[in-house]
């Protein structure tokens, strides 16, 4: 064999070698999971949190790797319109804070992380909608708000439990609650309204008093 025939050899060699460690060898980061993935279906999890971080080894041609965010994550919802208890429309802003709990289910149910930002997102709406329903826009702005949150993370991560997402929800949070430019006059003629009937109260209970002194 000629020396040009055997540096071919050595190098096709080479070149079969790097691929396939290229092809078994990969790296799991601190903060990520793992889905190892064998010909479509998941195989095994490895968790970078009990000791899987770092090099590890898969079939080459058979085995494909899923990774997935480990850390807490943040969706923010697109802008809904909703009906609260007084047939009001406001106009509502959220965003969610969530973890991935179980990366096989998490796979399983929305196999990538842009799918579950969809699901999350049509899940937060609903809830926001169902929980806001029957409330006032005076509660919702500003009255009891942090309870209707309260309300509405509880009931997101009911969903999320029984649709078998593999998420733990954080938080549920409304950034903006408006109402529309139409309806922003009339409800805040009828909010000063309101007060002003309480203070009028709160007065003729005084002067009463007075008198009775």
């Amino acid at each position: 064999m000629s020396a040009n025939t055997r540096l071919i050899a050595y190098g096709a060699l080479a070149l079969v070698v790097v691929w396939l460690l290229a092809n078994t060898l990969f790296v799991v980061e601190q903060r990520q999971e793992a889905i190892v993935v064998r010909l479509g279906d998941p195989v095994r999890v490895i968790h970078a949190g009990q000791d899987g971080a770092g090099l590890n080894v898969k079939i080459p041609l058979m085995e494909d790797v899923i990774r997935l965010d480990r850390r807490n994550q943040a969706m923010e919802a697109d802008q809904e319109e909703i009906v609260d208890g007084n047939q009001e429309r406001l106009v509502v802003d959220a965003f969610l804070r969530y973890r991935i709990s179980d990366p096989l289910q998490f796979f399983r149910t929305l196999r990538d992380e842009r799918t579950a930002a969809d699901r999350l997102e049509r899940l937060v709406n609903s809830s926001l909608r169902q929980v806001l329903g029957s409330a006032s826009s005076n509660d919702i702005i500003a009255g009891r708000r942090a309870a209707l949150m309260l309300a509405t993370r509880v009931d997101v991560t009911n969903r999320a439990k029984a649709a078998r997402l593999g998420i733990e929800v954080i938080d549920v949070r409304i950034k903006r609650a408006d109402l529309p430019a139409a309806n922003q006059q009339a409800v805040y003629r009828r909010m000063q309204t309101s007060r002003q009937q309480e203070a009028a109260q709160i007065r003729g209970v005084g002067e009463q008093q007075k008198r009775e002194i």
